[in-house]
């Protein structure tokens, strides 16, 4: 394996980073390392030694409480600190929202996404959520979970957005895969959902059922990050479990497909009013099984961004 090959990935790893606003860790960068500049996994004293003894890359990087980024960033190791902060009250919060939503019928899991999953959330930062659901009725979800979480005061808003709940995803359960149509698999989607933690798993293996759907993401990193025991995730509430057993069974019936068939109907309709406004950078698919909605996704600018520094570094 060349070293200048081993220097370029983690130059490529810090740099996508940086641009978050977030050092990382010698370890951390073995975990994110990128695939399209290797053809083998270095090992951890490979990178640990690269970073130590590189004198090409101790020319672009520095090294601050056990933080590396690139020169010039040094404020980053004690923002990276104070935002985990903020991200431990965020936790809470969260957790509490989601502990109270698991009674609502059809619900299979909640996973969160976004800056949350790297601690590197800013005071006025919202919480996303990704939701799987029961296969044919993602539109009943939809309206029942936005309808409380908009009746908690919970919802975000576009001017309103400190620990608000983004409820950007929606998938049913037999069609986990996130497939290049309905989000483009970019270096941005990749680690989005390579970070994904599995914040309350109602039905048990759904969240591996994910990981293995979307294997695509294997195309991108060498190490497999396995969140299933992440100390963030809740439990599941046993009463609140049959609460929502009996919520369903009582939607399970003609008048749950009615309520099914009007809701899609209603909520397609609103949103092919919003895509006549549909911004270059927005990122919106629907149908019956997979919902997306990323407004001004931050994805066409991070990889602009990146390309741009990249080449400024690399030459």
């Amino acid at each position: 394996m060349a070293n200048l090959n081993l220097e370029k990935a983690i130059i490529s790893v810090l740099v996508y980073h940086d641009l978050l606003d977030y050092p990382l860790t010698a370890l951390e960068i073995f975990k994110y390392l990128d695939k399209s500049f290797l053809k083998d996994h270095p090992s951890l004293f490979e990178v640990q030694t690269c970073l130590e003894k590189s004198p090409w890359l101790k020319n672009i990087l520095e090294q601050k409480k056990g933080f590396y980024f690139i020169q010039g960033r040094e404020k980053l190791a004690a923002k990276r600190i104070s935002r985990r902060k903020i991200a431990d009250k965020k936790w809470k919060k969260i957790q509490k929202i989601a502990n109270f939503l698991q009674f609502l019928p059809y619900l299979r899991m909640m996973g969160v996404t976004g800056s949350l999953t790297l601690n590197n959330t800013r005071p006025g930062s919202d919480l996303d959520l990704l939701l799987i659901v029961k296969p044919g009725r993602i539109w009943t979800s939809r309206f029942l979970i936005t309808g409380l979480i908009s009746l908690m005061g919970k919802k975000r808003q576009a001017q309103n957005t400190k620990d608000k709940i983004c409820l950007n995803s929606y998938l049913t359960e037999d069609a986990l895969e996130i497939k290049p149509e309905i989000k483009p698999h970019d270096r941005h989607a990749a680690y989005e959902y390579f970070r994904l933690i599995p914040l309350l798993e109602i039905k048990p293996g759904l969240f591996q059922s994910f990981q293995k759907a979307n294997a695509w993401l294997k195309n991108n990193f060498f190490f497999s990050d396995n969140q299933k025991n992440n100390l963030r995730t809740i439990k599941a509430n046993k009463w609140l479990g049959w609460l929502r057993f009996f919520l369903e069974k009582s939607l399970n019936n003609k008048l749950g497909d009615f309520l099914e068939k009007n809701l899609s109907q209603w909520q397609k309709n609103k949103i092919k009013k919003n895509l006549k406004i549909l911004q270059p950078d927005d990122q919106i698919f629907f149908s019956d099984q997979f919902l997306m909605f990323h407004p001004h996704s931050k994805a066409p600018r991070l990889a602009k961004a990146y390309r741009l520094k990249m080449k400024r570094l690399l030459g």
